[in-house]
């Protein structure tokens, strides 16, 4: 995935559908040995949205990841995604799916 981030492939059709891939084959395997490299799977998967300009997938990206491995960095980076976000008064919903993290996680507060 780095090869082809750094490749500017990031933006294609290719490279959702090789993240995809990945997370589907070892999705499992990665939460119970909480894998810190799949972290970067994840990271990728969310960027390729962000950079497609799709931001409610990016943030679906960024909540799977941080589900799927509480212990890793990804709840501060769903959590973090979530506030840098939201420019308008941030509404009762998103402030209880923050507070939903930081139970989740101790390290998002």
């Amino acid at each position: 995935m780095d090869c082809l981030t750094h490749l500017g492939k990031r933006s294609e059709g290719t490279f959702r559908e090789e993240c995809k891939k990945i997370i589907d084959k070892y999705k499992e395997q990665a939460k119970n040995n909480n894998w810190q490299s799949f972290v970067g799977v994840y990271s990728h998967f969310a960027c390729h949205y962000s950079s497609i300009h799709i931001k409610k997938m990016e943030m679906d990206i960024w909540k799977e990841g941080a589900d799927a491995l509480p212990m890793s960095n990804l709840p501060v980076r769903y959590a973090y995604n979530i506030m840098n976000n939201y420019l308008e008064p941030i509404t009762a919903n998103i402030v209880s799916e923050v507070k939903r993290m930081i139970k989740k996680n101790k390290e998002v507060s």
